[in-house]
């Protein structure tokens, strides 16, 4: 079973399904390629939110970021992975 965050309503969800949805949700990924691990960040669909170009987080790290916006500001949520060595 899957909940949100009562504070945010912002819901991280890990999946090897490539078809993963969650009604209610929407979904920014990033898929499984030769050089990504693949990601993804879930919104509730009730907030508005863009997927924003993430700044660089070091090397070798996978970054995905979205750009949620609350009543008078805005907030860039980041989904980071770094390999192990």
């Amino acid at each position: 079973m899957y909940k949100a965050c009562p504070t945010n309503g912002i819901l991280y969800k890990q999946s090897k399904d490539k078809q993963f949805r969650l009604p209610g949700y929407q979904q920014y990924s990033v898929p499984k390629g030769p050089n990504s691990h693949g990601s993804m960040i879930l919104v509730r669909a009730t907030i508005p939110s863009s997927e924003v170009e993430p700044v660089h987080c070091g090397d070798r790290v996978e970054a995905q970021a979205v750009r949620i916006r609350l009543a008078n500001d805005s907030l860039v949520v980041y989904n980071t992975y770094k390999p192990p060595p």
